[in-house]
C-alpha cells in the first residue's frame, strides 16, 4: 500500500479529509452504490428515493443554485470553479465541493486546500433528507 503525504496550499479551498478522496473521488463519480434496505412505511412507497449517484448530485445541485441565489452569488460562475463530489456514505451521500482540479495528487503527494466556501451536505438515501448542510470555511 503506497502512502500519500499531504500538502497543504495556502489559498481558500475546500479541505476533505478522509479515505474517499486518497482513493480518487473526481467529481465524475465514484461508482455503484452499496445496496441498502429501508424500512417500510404504510401506505408510502418503499425507498431508497436517493439510491444512485445521479440523483444525489442532482439534488445537491438544486440546493447548492438555491443557497447561491438566497446569498446573491452567481451560480454559473461558481459552477466553474467548483467540483461536486459525491460520495458513498453507506445510508446516505456525503456531498461536498472543492475548487476545480483539488484535492490532486503530484507525485507522492496529495494536494488538498483549505477553506474556499463551497457547500457540503449528506443525503439520506433512505428519505433524502438532507443534513449537515454548511459552507466549508
Amino acid at each position: 500500500m503506497r502512502r500519500w503525504r499531504a500538502i497543504l496550499v495556502a489559498a481558500p479551498l475546500a479541505m476533505q479529509v478522509g479515505c474517499q478522496h486518497a482513493q480518487g473521488s473526481n467529481g465524475v463519480g465514484a461508482g455503484a452504490a452499496a445496496p441498502i434496505e429501508c424500512a417500510h412505511v404504510p401506505g408510502l412507497i418503499d425507498g431508497p428515493y436517493v439510491g444512485d449517484e445521479i440523483t444525489a448530485r442532482q439534488i445537491a445541485t438544486a440546493v447548492i443554485h438555491g443557497m447561491e441565489r438566497r446569498e446573491g452569488m452567481d451560480s454559473r460562475a461558481r459552477d466553474r470553479q467548483y467540483d461536486l463530489h459525491v460520495d458513498d456514505g453507506g445510508d446516505h451521500w456525503v456531498v461536498f465541493q472543492s475548487m476545480h482540479g483539488y484535492p490532486r495528487r503530484q507525485g507522492d503527494a496529495l494536494i488538498v486546500m483549505a477553506g474556499g466556501g463551497g457547500l457540503e451536505m449528506e443525503i439520506a438515501k433512505c428519505d433524502g433528507s438532507i443534513t449537515h448542510l454548511h459552507w466549508s470555511r
